[in-house]
């Protein structure tokens, strides 16, 4: 095998290690997005229960029944957990 042979299959498999880094930098910057989507969703959950218990307690009336929101937190907190897993392994 010639210096070029070896230089051109030294070539190609730094090529597919770069494609595979640049692919697994792509996903990770995805799941971080969406990781940052989902943060922001919660912040908003976690305010609208705020609002409405503030709004119950100045008006005297009933607390909410805030049943639906918090299964709604419960469920982009476990997305929120698999973001994160999915991030940590592409590490």
């Amino acid at each position: 095998m010639g210096f070029f042979d070896v230089a051109k299959s030294k070539t190609i498999e730094f090529s597919k290690i770069a494609a595979q880094k640049t692919n697994n930098l792509i996903e990770k910057a995805k799941y971080s997005i969406s990781l940052t989507e989902c943060q922001d969703k919660l912040k908003e959950l976690y305010a609208s229960i705020g609002e409405q218990v503030f709004v119950a307690l100045e008006t005297d009336s009933a607390l909410p029944d805030i049943d639906a929101v918090l299964s709604e937190i419960k469920q982009y907190k476990e997305k929120e957990e698999q973001l994160r897993t999915e991030i940590e392994q592409l590490k």
